[in-house]
């Protein structure tokens, strides 16, 4: 469906929708694009627009690659921080983790795709916070961030993250040079990374040791 509505420049059309909006905020009420009532009004003339249209443009089924990686995490529900994170595997996560769930449940249940992305956004904004947490006063760069939403995203294991992501990614419009760009791209590097996940992308397990605990997850959940 996505594919489609590329074809058919949905995104473009909805754009031109929203700037006539726009305009005649502008120009027949007076406001200024500089304030900040015009921007909470415009963001909620787009979500309700955009809840409204949602059953019409979302995929109907969700992609392949979302049963794989559900899957996935589920084998490997069993995987503990130091087989992810290499140098710094004794975060606290107790605290962390609650809202990550949280957030990846939002993702999905949002039908803003503005929504979404904030949603997406806290996740990561929640991740800088646990390392802060932990005592740890840097700025954090991909190769940081990326072992952690690992762990992250295996425990949480979220359902359909991929045709959410795939939903996002056609209406990132200007936000695809801005954090949201970036942070989308980096979570479909994690849907990739899970989707082909084995031992030899972990640290500290023999493969032997990988297949018998993929295989207890696996018996344990039924699968």
């Amino acid at each position: 469906m996505i594919e489609f509505e590329k074809q058919l420049k949905l995104t473009e059309k909805l754009d031109i929708y929203f700037n006539i909006i726009r305009e005649h905020l502008i120009k027949k009420m007076n406001f200024d694009e500089s304030q900040k009532e015009f921007e909470i009004i415009m963001s909620k003339i787009y979500d309700y627009v955009m809840e409204k249209l949602y059953e019409k443009i979302y995929p109907l089924e969700p992609y392949t690659e979302d049963n794989i990686i559900f899957t996935q995490c589920i084998l490997n529900s069993w995987i503990e921080p130091k087989h992810l994170i290499k140098e710094k595997n004794n975060y606290l996560f107790d605290s962390f983790l609650p809202d990550v769930f949280d957030n990846f449940e939002k993702i999905d249940q949002e039908k803003s795709p503005r929504k979404k992305l904030e949603f997406m956004k806290n996740i990561f904004i929640s991740i800088e916070n646990v390392v802060k947490f932990n005592g740890e006063n840097k700025e954090l760069g991909v190769d940081d961030q990326l072992p952690i939403l690992n762990y992250a995203f295996i425990k949480a294991h979220p359902f359909p993250i991929y045709t959410n992501c795939k939903f996002m990614d056609l209406f990132l419009g200007s936000k695809r040079y801005r954090l949201e760009g970036n942070y989308l791209a980096q979570l479909i590097t994690i849907c990739k990374f899970i989707e082909n996940l084995s031992a030899k992308d972990l640290f500290d397990i023999s493969e032997e040791q990988y297949k018998n605990n993929c295989i207890k997850s696996r018996d344990i959940k039924g699968f």
